[in-house]
């Protein structure tokens, strides 16, 4: 980790200039220079593996809570490639539903979901405030793999929420009225803050609390 961070810094001191570049292939490199987390390189290639593309600059700068005076800095540099918008537009033509917006009678029209399945989507959706990823969907207890590739040909997740939490100012409930932290653990990790003589990460909780992987992938959605 220290190698890596001094590599960057050579680059940073070698070449001062931030070019124009497309904000949905975004580099760690990069966004070392634009001040954002490394794990923001992850999210977004994980959006780009389910065909969700940021379409405006300003999209980019609420999905990565960028701030207002670093955004005007860069804000004409941010570019996004003709195909990529086409992709979008594509989806629209054909007439798919957005997940985050649909209502029961929606979901049972689709092969393999019937009332049950359809209550559980919906109740899963309002805990999550919104799915961020489609491996939420398949973490639906009842939902198999033919239902899932049915649900896609029928639904997509191009319109997403965005419910970033810092862990390092956040309170107790604040955390724990994410979808994937317990009350127990949000508490721990305040304590384990209070603790904690420098700012907290992500990996340090992780390690210290042995989450399993699920919950390790899940939360990290949400963090700053």
């Amino acid at each position: 980790m220290i190698a890596k961070r001094d590599s960057l810094l050579a680059q940073l001191q070698n070449n001062d200039t931030i070019y124009p570049f497309n904000a949905n292939r975004l580099s760690s490199w990069l966004a070392y220079r634009l001040e954002l987390p490394k794990s923001i390189v992850d999210f977004i290639q994980s959006r780009v593996k389910n065909r969700i593309y940021f379409q405006t600059a300003k999209e980019f700068k609420n999905y990565v809570s960028m701030k207002d005076e670093k955004f005007q800095e860069i804000k004409h540099l941010i570019q996004f490639p003709s195909h990529q918008i086409q992709s979008k537009s594509t989806a629209h033509k054909s007439h798919k539903k957005q997940l985050n917006t649909a209502i029961t009678e929606n979901l049972e029209s689709v092969f393999g979901i019937g009332p049950t399945l359809a209550d559980r989507i919906l109740t899963t959706r309002q805990s999550l405030q919104g799915f961020l990823v489609k491996d939420q969907v398949e973490d639906i207890w009842g939902i198999d793999h033919g239902t899932l590739t049915n649900l896609w040909k029928s639904f997509a997740l191009d319109s997403i929420p965005n419910h970033s939490i810092d862990i390092n100012t956040a309170t107790i409930s604040e955390l724990a009225a994410n979808h994937y932290i317990s009350y127990g653990l949000a508490s721990r990790i305040v304590a384990y803050r209070t603790n904690s003589e420098n700012e907290i990460n992500w990996d340090s909780i992780a390690n210290k609390f042995e989450l399993d992987s699920i919950h390790i992938a899940r939360i990290a959605l949400y963090l700053k």
